[in-house]
């Protein structure tokens, strides 16, 4: 693809690969990566291989500022010697960094070179990049081609002034470079790609236009200092994870011709307390709000054909299904109307200041998860017109907590169910050599730190809980990391580790959690004492 710009006679280039000319490895890769971008057909340039005799300096820095894509070739030697401002090297990935251009590090043993990284390198870490293995160059290749380099240079194209702060094809957002805290993006743009802004924990503001149609998978993902959103009226889809772990976000206007809320867009959203649905709503899945635990209501549009509310709880229009319960509801009985028939999935998950819920009857149904957690519910009772009823819809229920049946209740189903509450894991006291043990985990917020060690100490896992806040350093997805944790102890008998374990990888926000197991060697009588009595004791119950 030979392409022109402005009619001028300079090349455009969709790649320009930058190495480091002495480190013979590096050299040798970047030669062999531009004969086979070449043969792909992609318009690419290297040094040795593209430039004519003559002053070279002022032509690589424009084209650079020209290109598409800007793959920059790491091996452990790359930075032997001095590395300063006048690097070269240096210079070309300034000049890339300055245009915001689609930067791509491609390794040769990626965690000598990271260890390597001279400090006007160090952005180069939170750059995705790729590995090149010499034994599976192929696939290299295909992974390079098909998930890091953006392909047409004509639809490309950059935006807020001289900022540049937005990768853009088309009219879709793919990657915000920038580091403001406060981000506006230009009318024009109608879809937030997904990953878009995900982990962009600076960012406090966005302010959307009102040509947005689409919010993609985990597009504002992560962004934990976001406070509020405000979604265009114009978009039409939420998607999946689009909000999940905004654990400051406080407010979000959801827009008028908005239509669907797909799975966890608001999950772990702690400081959410209230959601308004507009009347072109047609889907919100059950789990959309999952892990909200200081939401109390959500309220429905009068004009809204496919949902209702009532009291803050979320039903289908006719109110025949229970679709979600607010998990930060305050209510010590939950009336169901009259008019139920199905009590859907996740319904009542995690609603700890639920105390009864009154089941009508004419009920049939009740899914998966729908009384998840609910610790507080002592007895609830079940009336004969149930003809399904999914087990795991108690799961996190302890042996404390009863169902009754009405008289004519389905024998079988009664049966699976009370045995289901018979068969909680009890660890024996003689699997771990030590009586007494402290579980350690992180979390990403001192909020969800806190709600962790309050839903441990209401189900009796444990006595106490300690939370400081600590600062980590780690290897995530081939590369090194590094933030702000606050760190969660708690005590307990070592006879509970494994519910323990069961309880917070279920209610955890990260994706693979920390939990570490310590064995107390000694401690004295009297606080031995005190931990036993105040965790539940299932094996001593007989259960």
């Amino acid at each position: 693809m030979h392409l022109q710009i402005r009619g001028d006679s300079m090349k455009i280039y969709e790649n320009f690969i930058s190495y480091r000319r002495s480190a013979t490895e590096g050299a040798l890769l970047a030669q062999n990566i531009y004969n086979d971008l070449i043969k792909e057909g992609y318009d690419t340039f290297c040094d040795v291989r593209s430039l004519n005799s003559g002053q070279y300096g002022n032509e690589i820095f424009e084209i650079i500022v020209r290109c598409t894509n800007f793959l920059i070739v790491l091996t452990p030697n790359t930075f032997d010697g001095d590395v300063d401002e006048s690097d070269w090297m240096y210079m070309e990935y300034s000049q890339a960094i300055r245009n915001k251009k689609n930067i791509i590090p491609i390794f040769i043993n990626k965690e000598e070179v990271l260890l390597k990284l001279p400090d006007n390198f160090q952005d180069l870490k939170l750059y995705n990049g790729i590995e090149f293995n010499v034994d599976y160059s192929d696939v290299f290749l295909r992974i390079l081609c098909d998930r890091f380099l953006l392909k047409d240079n004509n639809d490309l194209y950059y935006e807020n002034g001289d900022g540049r702060d937005f990768i853009i094809d088309r009219n879709r957002l793919v990657k915000y470079v920038g580091k403001a805290k406060h981000v506006r993006i230009s009318e024009g743009i109608e879809i937030i790609g997904e990953f878009a802004f995900k982990d962009l924990t600076e960012i406090e503001k966005i302010s959307l236009p009102s040509t947005i149609i689409e919010i993609q998978e985990s597009a504002f993902e992560r962004c934990r200092n976001l406070s509020f959103i405000e979604i265009p009226d114009t978009t039409v889809a939420i998607g999946k994870k689009a909000f999940s772990r905004c654990f400051n976000l406080s407010y979000v206007r959801l827009g008028e011709d908005t239509k669907s809320i797909e799975d966890n867009a608001f999950s772990f959203c702690d400081k959410l307390k209230r959601i308004e649905i507009t009347s072109h709503i047609e889907r919100i899945d059950c789990n959309a709000f999952n892990n909200c635990s200081k939401l109390q209501e959500i309220l429905v549009s009068n004009e809204n054909i496919f949902y209702s509310s009532m009291d803050g709880v979320l039903y289908d229009k006719e109110k025949s299904i229970v679709i979600r319960c607010p998990e930060g509801i305050r209510s010590n009985i939950i009336q169901l109307p009259s008019t139920i028939i199905e009590i859907g999935q996740w319904a009542f998950s995690r609603c700890r200041g639920v105390y009864d819920i009154v089941i009508p009857q004419g009920v049939k149904i009740i899914e998966g998860y729908a009384f998840k957690e609910c610790i507080n519910i002592s007895c609830l009772t079940l009336p004969d017109t149930i003809e399904k009823f999914d087990i795991s819809a108690i799961d996190g229920w302890s042996f404390e907590q009863r169902i009754l049946f009405d008289n004519r209740f389905n024998q079988a189903m009664k049966y699976k169910i009370e045995e289901s509450l018979k068969s909680k894991k009890v660890i024996a006291e003689n699997e771990f050599e030590e009586k007494f043990m402290l579980i350690k985990t992180t979390f990403e917020s001192k909020n969800e730190a806190v709600e962790m060690a309050n839903m441990l100490l209401e189900k009796k896992l444990i006595t106490s809980g300690q939370i400081s806040k600590l600062h980590s350093i780690y290897r995530w997805n081939s590369k090194i990391d590094s933030e702000d944790e606050y760190e969660l102890s708690c005590i307990t008998e070592s006879r509970l580790y494994y519910q323990i374990e069961e309880f917070i990888k279920e209610n955890h926000s990260y994706e693979l959690c920390q939990i570490l197991c310590v064995p107390v060697l000694r401690t004295s009588v009297e606080f031995a004492d005190w931990i036993s009595n105040n965790i539940t004791c299932d094996d001593r119950k007989g259960i």
